[in-house]
């Protein structure tokens, strides 16, 4: 038998399971809420952004010349829409409640890291593609009404410079920044820590 003293100790050194919990959950949601902040701000920009090419095109089409031009900025006022629509249906950091498991929340928070990445790197389908693909029918028919090869090139140029700068911020730049951040946050939790 073990004598009173050393059983009280070993009592009393055991920590408390789920005030640790509580307080890894706490910090783990600490250190998510910046990078929740940067999306959610990510997301009000573009929105607005898609809104506001979605307003001009619109303007732009009604006033075209040519139908070649009015398909190139309906076309671009559709894709503001589609931007804002899209972002907003696959983007959202979304909330890890902790009200499961240990390991349940872990998969949850590093969920919203990935759905991230993953929307990252199909930007260039559902983001800059459409962009390109109006930028050209633009460029185009703006060749079309005037028969300027120095126009043609100049906004397809411009188009194509804008969708290579898209593709450089979402891929290059922005899909090692948030596995970074999952890194991070994986490396918190544990490799595989079980509640």
């Amino acid at each position: 038998m073990t004598p009173p003293d050393e059983l009280s100790n070993l009592w009393q050194s055991i920590p408390p399971q789920p005030a640790d919990l509580q307080a890894l959950l706490r910090e783990v949601e600490r250190r998510a809420s910046s990078f929740d902040r940067t999306i959610r701000r990510r997301d009000w920009r573009e929105s607005i952004a898609g809104f506001a090419v979605a307003v001009l095109f619109t303007w732009l089409g009604l006033r075209a010349r040519t139908p070649l031009g009015r398909v190139a900025d309906f076309w671009l006022a559709a894709y503001g829409l589609w931007v804002v629509f899209y972002l907003w249906r696959n983007s959202g950091p979304g909330e890890a409640a902790p009200d499961g498991t240990l390991a349940e929340y872990r998969r949850r928070v590093i969920e919203r890291y990935e759905r991230q990445i993953r929307l990252l790197r199909q930007a260039k389908y559902w983001y800059i593609l459409p962009l390109w693909i109006g930028g050209m029918l633009s460029a185009y028919a703006a060749f079309a009404q005037t028969r300027s090869f120095v126009l043609l090139i100049t906004q397809a140029s411009a188009f194509t410079a804008t969708g290579l700068l898209l593709w450089w911020v979402n891929q290059a730049k922005g899909v090692p920044y948030v596995q970074n951040k999952q890194r991070d946050i994986m490396e918190f939790f544990g490799s595989e820590r079980e509640s």
